[in-house]
C-alpha cells in the first residue's frame, strides 16, 4: 500500500495531466474471502469481474503494449485510498503515459515506470 510519507516512493509535483483513470481497482483477498490481493476490472460486456493480482497485472501489461505501445505504468494518486464496505481498504489505480509527463527530463520520466514496476513487483511477490 502507498507510503506518502516514504518519499523515495513519492513523487513530488508531478503534472497529474498524463494520468489517467483505468477502471483498476486492487482489493486485499480478504475482502473477498481469500488470500492475496485481487483485481477488479470490466470484461467485454462490462461486468466487474475479479482476477487474482499478478495473472491480472500481467494480462493488462500485455493489453497495454498490445493496443497502446507502451508499459503499463500504474499509479496511485493522492485520494485514490477509499474504503470499501467501511472498513476494508481499495485502491483505484491510475495509468500515467510516461511520454507525455510535461517539464521533466527523460530521466525522470523512466524513474516513474521504473518505481511503479518495482513497488507493483514487490506487492504482488
Amino acid at each position: 500500500m502507498p507510503d506518502f510519507s516514504e518519499h523515495l516512493w513519492t513523487i513530488q509535483q508531478l503534472d497529474l495531466s498524463a494520468a489517467k483513470q483505468t477502471g483498476i481497482f486492487l482489493i486485499p483477498g480478504e475482502c473477498v474471502g481469500k488470500e492475496g490481493f485481487y483485481i477488479s476490472v470490466r470484461d467485454s460486456q462490462k461486468r466487474r469481474i475479479l482476477l487474482p493480482a499478478k495473472s491480472g497485472f500481467q494480462q493488462i501489461a500485455r493489453q497495454f503494449q498490445t493496443k497502446f505501445g507502451q508499459k503499463f505504468c500504474p499509479i496511485v494518486t493522492r485520494g485514490d485510498l477509499r474504503e470499501f464496505r467501511q472498513s476494508h481498504p481499495y485502491l483505484h489505480l491510475h495509468h500515467v503515459d510516461i511520454s507525455r509527463i510535461p517539464s521533466v527530463s527523460d530521466m525522470t520520466r523512466k524513474d516513474v515506470l521504473f518505481m511503479s514496476q518495482e513497488k507493483l513487483s514487490v506487492l504482488l511477490n
